[in-house]
């Protein structure tokens, strides 16, 4: 395969020429002055075959990546020896075929036709193409792709539109299975912990092996496939685990502490880990390149003696926000969560009295991002130290710590997170110590916190009515919930770019309709309420099964007059900017239906 080149398109589409279809309908008539009102619903897709999926020749010269909804489809035709990638889209012509249109085309270009239960012919002018499936799933769009992070979008791009062969995946996942690579790393652990000269040399070169192994995997690919191999790579390593006497760890861990320590000692040219560095993106300081830091605050209230020998019992909360590592002042990246827990605790020293509960605030430091549903688990706590608190209600007394520090296993997704919450602490209650404590306990799920982005990284709308310049269209007709095959042609190609988050159960999907004033606050009500059933039902027949969203995560809103009440609007004034339907998917506002002007 040669090298691969990516230029971006802009995120604009053609406006689509579809020839209007008959439309099956089931009039139910309503006189409302000259309206006429049709609550049907809309009628379902064709049944024809998904396409949905990746596609490649056995050759490997070129890849297809399909996105089919119902009548629709958005492909992207990548060609690896003549470098470019083009993007199609195309209406049903039969069955079993599409015609195709290249972006910003009107005419057709080609033809796409299923043969096969895996296998289709991709026809360009007088050139047939015949790929093979080799996956179900389907692309990200270039708006989901716009909403990653920065640095992520990259290497997403490459595998939108660049991706791995079949093959090549296979064998890196070969490559990086746990019955390759774990026995190579298990000699390093295994050689000895002496410190001389000829010990460290041969655990560098045991370390080397490591390192030459990855280096000539790597040899063996094209140099353009390196950084998508070499994500897959970290991918396998980080989700397979193993052990050397103690819990289970990613395997990219031991890769990591093996580099670290080989590089430490190194001796000469012996035990540089350049390839494991440059591949799998390992260091030869402490910790990896991103570094996420948590400010905690635990308040615990409960009854706790101390007499030479304490047992306490708590309950309390636990506060938890991202922080800019090493700001001061902090500066919140993000509020994760206010998680209830409860504690028991057992201590021993010297001193005596009685304690009603505390509050301390410490940090924590992660290669991890940690989000709300990772917290909910077991802890423990030990804590060092000495100090003094006063009668209640005076509340401000404070005692110290040498050490302290609490020891978070969430939900087991991620390493112990290890807060540091040495310093002083506001205390409640009469006590005087100094001594040794440890705690255990039960952290448990905030109802109220989410998963929220890190600001910047959120999800920017992409209102595909707007970029497909049919803002002018008559999506419905006057007085009716019916939707017209433009309205149907706007939610296919809106489907078709965000499958994938239409087909995943944790989006959600809201569908708000509204109305002018012509007509009665009742019958406008009805109205913009059936045209959200029928919008949703629309979605429904073009995504079949593919629709992964429940139930219980769609809202329908018809919201009749209200809009146009609260913008001042006169009664029996018409103002068709107010006849529309928004289709909003995980916030986002994804298509505007209108009605007639």
């Amino acid at each position: 395969m040669g090298s691969k080149k990516f230029e971006p398109k802009p995120l604009a589409y053609p406006k689509t020429a579809n020839p209007p279809k008959s439309t099956s309908r089931r009039r139910v008539q309503v006189a409302v002055g000259n309206a006429d009102r049709r609550v049907d619903a809309a009628a379902p897709e064709s049944s024809a075959p998904q396409l949905t999926g990746h596609y490649e020749q056995d050759d490997s010269l070129a890849t297809l990546q399909v996105n089919q909804t119902g009548d629709f489809v958005v492909c992207w035709h990548v060609d690896y020896v003549t470098k470019t990638l083009t993007k199609f889209e195309g209406d049903r012509l039969s069955p079993q075929s599409f015609a195709m249109r290249k972006e910003f085309a009107q005419k057709q270009t080609g033809q796409l036709s299923s043969v096969l239960a895996n296998e289709i012919l991709f026809r360009l002018g007088n050139t047939t193409f015949i790929f093979k499936k080799v996956a179900n799933g389907p692309t990200l769009s270039e708006s989901a792709i716009s909403m990653l992070p920065t640095e992520a979008r990259p290497i997403t791009v490459r595998h939108q539109h660049f991706p791995l062969t079949f093959a090549d995946r296979q064998r890196i996942k070969a490559a990086f299975s746990p019955s390759a690579i774990v026995p190579l790393i298990q000699a390093v652990l295994k050689a000895s912990n002496a410190d001389d000269v000829g010990t460290r040399f041969k655990r560098g070169q045991l370390a080397e092996v490591v390192d030459n192994y990855v280096g000539s995997f790597f040899s063996s690919l094209n140099a353009a496939d390196h950084p998508l191999a070499d994500e897959l790579a970290q991918q396998l390593l980080l989700s397979n685990t193993m052990s050397n006497g103690g819990p289970p760890r990613p395997i990219i861990d031991f890769l990591q502490d093996m580099t670290e320590r080989a590089e430490r000692e190194r001796l000469g040219p012996v035990g540089e880990m350049e390839q494991l560095k440059q591949h799998l993106k390992l260091k030869d300081g402490i910790s990896s390149a991103t570094i996420h830091q948590y400010s905690v605050t635990l308040t615990v209230i409960g009854p706790s003696g101390d007499f030479i020998v304490g047992v306490g019992g708590f309950i309390g909360t636990l506060d938890v926000k991202e922080v800019v590592p090493n700001s001061n002042p902090e500066q919140i990246v993000r509020f994760i969560g206010s998680f209830t827990l409860i504690m028991g605790q057992v201590s021993g020293g010297l001193g005596g009295g009685v304690s009603l509960g505390f509050k301390t605030t410490g940090t924590a430091r992660s290669p991890y991002g940690w989000a709300a549903s990772n917290f909910p688990g077991m802890f423990m706590m030990a804590d060092v130290g000495g100090g003094v608190s006063i009668p209640v209600p005076v509340v401000d007394a404070t005692g110290g710590s040498i050490a302290s520090a609490m020891f978070l296993h969430g939900n087991g997704e991620f390493p112990e997170l290890v807060a540091d919450l040495s310093g002083f602490s506001t205390s409640f209650g009469v006590a005087a110590s100094f001594g040794i404590s440890q705690a255990t306990g039960y952290i448990f799920s905030d109802p109220d916190a989410q998963d929220r982005a890190v600001p910047g990284s959120h999800r920017a709308d992409h209102d595909y009515t707007a970029s497909n310049q049919a803002q002018a269209e008559v999506h419905f007709e006057f007085g009716s919930a019916v939707l017209t095959p433009a309205g149907r042609e706007i939610l296919r190609i809106m489907c078709a770019n965000e499958l994938v988050a239409l087909s995943s159960s944790g989006s959600s999907l809201v569908i708000s309709s509204q109305a002018d004033r012509v007509d009665t606050d009742q019958r406008n009500l009805d109205l913009s309420t059936m045209r959200a059933q029928n919008t949703l039902q629309a979605i429904k027949d073009i995504l079949g099964s593919s629709l992964g969203i429940p139930d219980s995560r769609v809202t329908l809103r018809g919201l009749g007059e209200q809009g146009a009440k609260e913008a001042g609007d006169a009664d029996h004034t018409k103002n068709p900017a107010r006849r529309k339907s928004d289709v909003v998917l995980n916030s986002r506002l994804v298509a505007t239906l209108f009605g007639k002007q």
